[in-house]
């Protein structure tokens, strides 16, 4: 942006009141969020989940960490229309169970 730009700008809304100002502000903000995709907040924490990951280094928390990310996925899967990866992150169950198998095991 120009200086110029700026300065009409300013010119343009020097002379709105703070109400006016508020209500073309939340109008804005309306038209914005309007787009906002709500299954995105879990796809953007379970990627975040998945690249913590890569960062472990035992076997135990990097799985758990990946079975939380899973479920992330799995809400994302269920709340977005997209049967590819509700019917690829459906399969947390059957990791859910065998973790708690193995978990058995070598308990007993």
């Amino acid at each position: 942006m120009h200086l110029a730009d700026l300065l009409n700008v300013y010119h343009t809304y020097a002379s709105t009141s703070l109400a006016q100002l508020y209500n073309l502000l939340h109008e804005r903000a309306l038209n914005e969020l309007s787009g906002f995709n709500f299954a995105a907040i879990f796809a953007f924490i379970a990627a975040g989940f998945s690249i913590v990951t890569y960062y472990m280094k035992t076997m135990v928390p990097l799985r758990i960490v990946d079975i939380i990310a899973s479920l992330f996925f799995l809400a994302y899967g269920y709340f977005y229309p997209s049967g590819a990866s509700l019917c690829q992150y459906r399969s947390v169950d059957g990791l859910a169970e065998t973790l708690h198998d193995q978990t058995d095991l070598q308990e007993g």
